[in-house]
């Protein structure tokens, strides 16, 4: 028992320095890589916060704009009223403050027109429109962008038609150079952040950067993945020259993303390895163990040989001499059970041959072994049979005679002989895939701390023991026999160990 706890305690220590190597491996990667990420991070900061002050100063340009328009579209409204105060002014009113306003306009593009879409005057006005006669509708709305001004004189009325001044066409012209730039910035950014630019229904794509544009078709995928980047960070909004919102996501850089694959890649290749390890040093060790299993099975049996062959020598002598007595016939039951024990030994360092054994004639044969070497008055020894027909299973009947025997022996052992008379019962049940042979008895029970153990070679709770009947047992049922063995106990409660065999092979 002291050896298996300290094998046990070796191999926990050399468990817990290399968990303590790897965790102090991954945790230094893991800090070069946080360090690594919070630059990057601080970086995409400093990206979205530089993103959202040109969005913001974009839209301020905007607004700009739209007051210079709309103080332009109040110049013309005070332009109509001038023309209109003209035009109905009585001889001798003075009209030189009207025509000043007319006059001072020298930048927007005007034509003024009657019901009839007559050109009545023009001001600013580029070729061709400065030849023309009439303002078709057509051509009203290929020039003119404003609703026209309605300028009314009672019996008529004129319509005046004006256009952006080139101050706002110039405008125009820089805030649209600024957005596209201010776009190509953003999906071309030198930190490879993912983005996507989009509208605020979020179906309709405008620009992307630093993603797979085999993707970019489809829908589903790119749902989930602005999805996912809103998860990530809040959208920014920005405000185009033509009033339309667009939203930008974006989403942690393709480094930091890149790392944490990294070292979830060492996690897994380090524990691979780890396994590895693991795997070929359990098959050695088993393979260590079968040799050794197989060297003392081969060594016993040689070793019991010879004396075994003397022994019997012997016996004939004492017979032939003093004749057949009870004292010979059970020294020859003990010498034939010797030889048994030989082959036994023998038949376990090789592969074992299989025979339709009866499992009920094999039961009995170990119960009527036992009755005649156990104190008959602290032990009752008992021998269930369920199955009303004989139970004929493929079996080795030497080995699996030895595992029953050894876990009766064992059941035995653990009586305490002081107390009054304990049970030990064997029983035999079927169904229609399994065989079942129950050992019980109420001794002293097995520990739950310990039941896992029972099975390991060397393991024992006796003060000399050897620790090699229960792995023994272990070893022909579930390796030779392809069965299983169980066992459930509890402390002061007596053990119940199971052999379960296949009916079948």
């Amino acid at each position: 028992m002291n050896k298996i706890n300290k094998d046990r305690w070796v191999k926990y220590i050399l468990i817990f320095f290399a968990f303590v190597i790897v965790i102090g491996s991954l945790g230094y990667m893991n800090s070069i890589m946080k360090q690594i990420a919070i630059s990057e991070q601080k970086n995409i900061e400093l990206w979205a916060k530089t993103i959202q002050k040109r969005a913001n100063l974009l839209k301020e340009t905007q607004d700009f704009l739209t007051m210079l328009e709309i103080e332009e579209r109040q110049k013309m409204n005070i332009w109509a009223e001038a023309t209109k105060r003209i035009i109905k002014a009585a001889s001798g009113d003075d009209l030189s403050f009207y025509a000043d306003i007319i006059s001072s306009n020298n930048s927007i593009p005007i034509l003024m027109v009657n019901e009839n879409n007559r050109i009545l005057a023009s001001k600013n006005v580029n070729p061709p429109y400065d030849t023309l006669k009439y303002l078709s509708k057509e051509n009203a709305s290929k020039f003119f962008i404003y609703p026209p001004i309605e300028i009314d004189l009672g019996k008529t009325k004129h319509y005046l038609y004006y256009a952006d001044s080139r101050l706002i066409e110039k405008f125009h012209y820089i805030i649209n150079d600024i957005v596209e730039k201010f776009l190509d910035d953003i999906v071309e950014n030198n930190i490879n952040i993912p983005v996507i630019v989009t509208d605020t229904t979020r179906t309709k794509i405008y620009a992307c950067g630093n993603i797979d544009t085999c993707a970019l078709t489809d829908n589903a995928y790119m749902k989930k993945l602005i999805n996912s980047m809103e998860s990530e960070n809040k959208p920014i909004t920005i405000q185009l020259p033509n009033g339309e919102k667009q939203l930008i996501f974006y989403k942690t850089s393709q480094v930091i993303s890149k790392m944490r694959w990294f070292i979830l890649l060492q996690l897994a290749i380090i524990l691979v390895f780890v396994l590895i390890v693991i795997f070929f040093s359990r098959a050695l060790y088993l393979s260590e163990r079968d040799s050794i299993w197989v060297g003392m099975a081969k060594e016993t049996a040689h070793q019991m040989g010879t004396p075994l062959s003397s022994l019997f020598a012997w016996v004939e002598i004492l017979e032939a001499e003093y004749g057949p007595s009870e004292t010979i016939s059970e020294m020859r039951k003990d010498l034939n059970r010797l030889q048994r024990v030989s082959d036994r030994f023998n038949i376990i360092g090789s592969q074992p041959n299989f025979t339709e054994v009866s499992i009920i004639e094999l039961l009995m044969e170990i119960h009527q072994y036992f009755l005649h070497r156990i104190p008959q008055k602290k032990i009752d020894l008992k021998l269930y049979i369920e199955p009303q027909e004989d139970v004929v299973l493929p079996v080795n009947a030497e080995l699996l005679s030895w595992a029953i025997e050894n876990i009766v022996k064992n059941a035995i052992d653990s009586i305490d002989i002081e107390k009054e008379k304990q049970v030990v019962e064997i029983k035999l049940s079927v169904n229609e895939k399994y065989a079942f042979i129950d050992i019980s008895d109420t001794g002293k029970g097995i520990s739950s701390k310990i039941q896992k153990y029972i099975f390991k070679p060397g393991f024992s709770t006796k003060e000399h023991g050897w620790g090699l009947g229960l792995a023994l047992a272990k070893r022909i049922v579930e390796e030779y026999h392809k069965g299983k063995i169980l066992v459930s106990s509890s402390t002061n409660n007596g053990t119940k160990i199971t052999i379960q065999l296949n009916k079948t092979l």
